[in-house]
């Protein structure tokens, strides 16, 4: 076959550090945006994305050239960045290490 066809959707869980709850309710549609550029950028077609105050669940298509790992990084390094800088998140300090991606 003279090209490479995929379809490759993970289910991805992560969480605020230590679960606090720090994604304030009605505010969160700014930080779903931000995160979905940072998917369009990877090259990530993202399906859902959504969360509650100490949690985010994101269903996306990766590249076969992403490997889960890093594109977890990437998200999450980049809208902890983004977070931090924003006043509707003033509690917010980092994301907890380590995620769930599931298939």
């Amino acid at each position: 076959m003279p090209n490479t066809y995929t379809q490759l959707l993970f289910h991805v869980v992560f969480s605020t550090k230590n679960r606090q709850r720090t994604l304030t309710d009605g505010k969160r549609d700014s930080l779903y945006k931000y995160m979905w550029g940072i998917q369009d950028n990877l090259n990530c077609h993202l399906y859902r994305i959504g969360g509650v105050d100490d949690h985010m669940h994101i269903l996306t298509g990766l590249p076969t050239t992403l490997a889960i790992a890093k594109y977890v990084q990437e998200i999450k390094a980049g809208s902890s960045h983004w977070l931090k800088s924003q006043s509707d998140f003033p509690r917010f300090e980092s994301w907890q290490d380590g995620y769930g991606a599931f298939t």
